[in-house]
């Protein structure tokens, strides 16, 4: 949500006066003011003369015929650093508008989150194939499993390649049967899968951050949970389960 706030400010800045003056006292041969003088070019006989050469108002135009050109191509670049700006700061409220317009008609919900996720599941007959699975167990009316959706998405994103994610939503008739079997009483519910199918360990409720990620390690690492919660299930290879039902994710 940030970005585009920072890059609309940005191109606002680009268009300032502060930033245009700024560009101008870069040019070479500026005066003091930045807007309104010119002095003589290092080689211009005048500069032999101990005197300083007088400062040449651009605005009224009463610059020698030698400094014309030069104010020019001055002018010129000034023209052409104007709508460079202009350019800049109509394409960043565009984006700008266009992101928070599109956020405005897609909201992002902890349940649209975690229906989200249910949809980029792996299948679970991905599961036991050698690489570690968490089985979450959820559903629309569960506030515990809102709470925790943003947290859930960043700590699989943190551990993608690693750990696979799949997410069920717990409280569907085709569901059912995947409940029991990992004795499912309440949600959030999170089984920690090993690589070979089995059920090592589960959380259930609202689990902090550093308690998930400490199980997950103790899964990756194939050591003894920290924090142990059983269930009925530990031990039971999700093999089992897809043999024995047809209804297969």
């Amino acid at each position: 949500m940030w970005l585009p706030s920072l890059i609309f400010l940005l191109s606002i800045l680009s268009v300032s006066p502060l930033n245009v003056r700024i560009r101008y006292y870069s040019k070479p041969n500026i005066g003091v003011d930045g807007y309104h003088t010119w002095r003589l070019p290092a080689n211009s006989p005048d500069t032999n003369s101990d005197e300083t050469p007088p400062p040449i108002d651009i605005a009224t135009e009463t610059a020698t015929t030698s400094a014309t050109p030069m104010l020019d191509k001055l002018r010129a670049d000034m023209e052409a650093e104007k709508r460079q700006s202009r350019r800049t700061f109509v394409g960043a409220s565009l984006a700008s508008a266009t992101y928070y317009g599109w956020q405005l008609l897609h909201p992002s919900t902890p349940t649209s989150l975690l229906s989200e996720l249910t949809k980029m599941s792996p299948p679970l007959t991905n599961v036991g194939k050698g690489k570690p699975t968490i089985v979450e167990f959820w559903a629309p009316w569960c506030e515990n499993c809102k709470a925790t959706a943003a947290e859930v998405w960043r700590v699989r994103e943190a551990y993608k390649g690693q750990v696979d994610f799949v997410f069920v939503q717990g409280d569907t008739a085709e569901a059912m049967d995947l409940v029991d079997f990992f004795h499912v009483d309440a949600i959030p519910h999170i089984s920690f899968v090993s690589g070979d199918g089995v059920i090592t360990n589960n959380l259930i409720g609202k689990a902090p951050k550093e308690i998930l990620e400490s199980s997950i390690h103790s899964l990756v690492d194939k050591t003894e949970p920290r924090y142990p919660m059983e269930t009925g299930a530990e031990g039971k290879n999700i093999k089992t389960y897809l043999s024995q039902n047809n209804n297969q994710k």
